[in-house]
């Protein structure tokens, strides 16, 4: 039984879809490369470290929540426990 033309023709746009997805796959996926500052990598840190305050290494030691009311929407004091610090005073105390 021959298949009716519209059958057929949409027959051939799924299968020329469906090899083009299977046959020329993209490259690479980079979702933010546009968005990168220029330079490379190691040029970039130098910036950002450059442009920091304090540049550390730590963990969060405790967060209190302050509750949110109709005029504000509340917020986080989070103390951290800084074990290296590469910039900005030794001893910090960031809330």
């Amino acid at each position: 039984m021959p298949m009716s033309r519209p059958v057929a023709a949409l027959a051939s746009v799924v299968l020329m879809g469906w090899a083009l997805v299977v046959l020329l796959p993209p490259d690479c996926a980079s979702a933010c490369s546009c968005a990168l500052p220029p330079g490379d990598r190691k040029e970039r840190a130098e910036r950002a470290l450059s442009s920091s305050e304090a540049v550390f290494s730590g963990e969060v030691a405790a967060i209190e929540k302050e509750a949110a009311t109709s005029r504000h929407p509340g917020t986080a004091t989070v103390t951290l426990r800084v074990s290296e610090s590469w910039k900005g005073p030794k001893e910090l105390c960031w809330r």
